[in-house]
């Protein structure tokens, strides 16, 4: 076994053993907390990697008083759908990220609700290095609403941690990272970062963030330029080393390495405007033998996905990145119990309205590649219909639409006296939130005491800011930031405004009409016009049409009845939008594609 750097192995290990103790800490906190779902989730984490710490064994007995084997005994399959015993299913996506996102967000839900209702459990698949995924998996569990939340046992595993993890034997070198001499001068520059000098020289910079307050970074520096920089993960071991190019420092490879401190893959870059993208990895063994070279991150992906299929079960592979999309045609071909899916999760043609547009850059291989997959999933019937147009008639497209993920009750329908219509998006320019502000000044001419509550954060907020203040609007538009609560908002609100240029589906609409809230819209590709019902739940209005949409919502601010109607109406149309409708789509074309297999034996 290859060990990185063996100097100063015994404060190495106490450095270790001092973040161990407040990780373990933490799990205490949580247990006292009643947390104990996230409790559970940090001991999963950890044990992974020092599955050898007695004290583990005390607080799985406090954790699992019944044994751990108890604890999903009796979690089995209906059997209704019994046949998913046969079938393991992959969701794939490139990473996770700390912040709520429309298509993130459409993926957990759908895990959430096939774990929920069929006591079954899915794999997520990452496929982009992320030392922060637990942060974000712990973020997705528990911030927001009960009913939004990640499951705690829900199965996620990241490409990487597979090589780095599987692939370790033991804990030889947790770190090589060896503090210098005592002459050395640390000189603290912000709250968690210390610059290290040699007299004059400053020849590295320490990082000190990530979970529990750790080491997370040391930069060294050679003649003024970045050398290297070693990052670690959030238990102190090395996760990688990214060495820069010594004649231009802007450039860079990286080094990922087992726990035990054993390379496994080495990642190339291409530069370009946009910044740095991995363009080649290539993989190693245990003895540090090249197993394997890898064209971009969907090969690598694919990589790892044939190393896991094996022949008891049928796998079926649902992309839900774009971008990840040639990973699952690049399964080697002796797989053969494998369905190759993919969900189009917004506009696929660069614009929508111009068939001759090509495809957009993230849906680019699946639309050139269509016929290589068994099943793609579209979220509406007008999509469907213009990618047969543009590509050629199939068999294999779904329409599946996304679930409103809740119970669905009567809403409150009585806002009468209510004058407040809202918006939740992101503040991005495709959102054209500034369209609606525009709307909202021909209102307050009719209705002055009309108001507009913008929920969502991003790069507009500075522009609509402006926008607000030059059209005099500051009592009646208002930018309350992000928010992780829609169902009340929803509930509260009179009407919602969506003014986005194209969309894959709306979300937030199918949300605002199951609040008993009617929706307005430009009449877009593609979600509006399959969610709204029009002059019923909202109004579809002609694109881009700022007079004609400030008119239909003056009319309905003055119309006591109209608002009454259409929110019952809303509720009438909630079984649409069912978790139920949605679970029974789904089921039924997971039997399509494991009749199809079984049918090939």
């Amino acid at each position: 076994m290859k060990n990185l750097n063996s100097s100063n192995l015994d404060s190495t290990h106490a450095q270790f053993e001092q973040e161990a103790a407040s990780i373990k800490s933490i799990i205490y906190d949580m247990i006292n907390g009643g947390n104990e779902d996230m409790a559970k989730q940090i001991l999963e984490q950890y044990t992974m990697l020092n599955s050898v710490d007695p004290e583990i064994t005390v607080i799985k007995d406090i954790l699992y008083p019944a044994g751990i084997s108890d604890e999903t005994e009796d979690k089995v399959i209906p059997d209704e759908y019994k046949i998913l015993n046969n079938i393991e299913t992959i969701f794939i996506l490139s990473g996770l990220i700390t912040r709520r996102t429309g298509y993130i967000d459409s993926v957990l839900r759908k895990i959430k609700l096939i774990e929920d209702k069929w006591n079954y459990k899915p794999l997520l698949l990452t496929c982009i290095h992320n030392i922060d995924q637990r942060q974000a998996l712990t973020w997705l569990q528990t911030a927001g609403d009960d009913r939004l939340k990640m499951n705690a046992g829900t199965r996620v595993i990241n490409v990487f941690d597979y090589f780095q993890k599987s692939y370790a034997d033991g804990l030889a070198s947790i770190a090589v990272y060896a503090p210098v001499s005592d002459g050395t001068l640390y000189v603290k520059t912000t709250e968690n970062t210390y610059d290290v000098f040699d007299g004059d020289i400053c020849i590295r910079k320490e990082y000190y963030t990530g979970y529990a307050g750790c080491l997370r970074m040391v930069r060294y520096f050679q003649k003024d330029k970045r050398e290297k920089d070693l990052v670690y993960d959030d238990w102190g071991y090395l996760n990688y080393i990214r060495r820069y190019d010594s004649d231009d420092d802007s450039k860079f490879h990286i080094d990922y390495y087992t726990t035990d401190g054993i390379l496994c893959i080495k990642a190339f870059f291409m530069f370009t405007d946009e910044g740095a993208m991995p363009d080649k990895y290539i993989v190693y063994d245990q003895t540090e033998t090249i197993i394997r070279e890898c064209e971009g991150s969907a090969e690598l992906a694919a990589f790892y996905i044939s190393k896991t299929i094996t022949d008891n079960k049928f796998f079926m592979l649902v992309v839900e990145d774009g971008l990840m999309s040639k990973a699952v045609t690049m399964i080697e071909n002796g797989k053969k119990n494998t369905a190759k899916c993919a969900v189009v999760h917004s506009i696929f043609q660069n614009d929508a309205y111009n068939p001759k547009s090509g495809p957009q850059m993230y849906y680019k291989y699946l639309c050139e590649n269509h016929k290589k997959f068994d099943s793609i999933i579209m979220l509406t019937q007008s999509a469907k219909k213009d990618f047969q147009e543009i590509y050629g008639k199939m068999s294999n497209i779904f329409v599946i639409p996304h679930p409103y993920p809740y119970e669905i009750g009567k809403p409150d329908i009585d806002k009468n006296d209510r004058k407040n219509a809202v918006i939740i998006a992101r503040l991005d320019p495709l959102k054209q939130i500034n369209l609606a502000v525009d709307i909202f000044s021909l209102v307050v001419k009719k209705v002055p005491d009309a108001k507009l509550e913008i929920y969502g954060h991003g790069p507009e907020k500075k522009r609509l800011e402006e926008q607000i203040k030059k059209l005099k609007l500051e009592n009646n538009v208002f930018l309350r930031g992000y928010t992780d609560a829609p169902l009340s908002i929803f509930n509260n609100a009179v009407l919602s405004v969506f003014t986005s240029a194209a969309e894959g589906f709306g979300l937030t609409l199918v949300e605002s009409i199951c609040n008993g809230c009617p929706a307005f819209a430009f009449d877009i590709k593609y979600g509006p016009s399959e969610i709204i019902d029009d002059s019923k739940t909202g109004y579809l209005i002609p694109r881009f049409d700022r007079e004609e949409y400030a008119k239909k919502i003056i009319d309905f601010y003055k119309d006591e009845q109209l608002r009454k109607v259409m929110g019952e109406n809303c509720y009438k149309e909630t079984p649409r939008f069912s978790t139920e409708t949605f679970l029974n789509n789904w089921y039924n074309m997971t039997l399509n594609l494991y009749e199809k297999y079984k049918s090939s034996e």
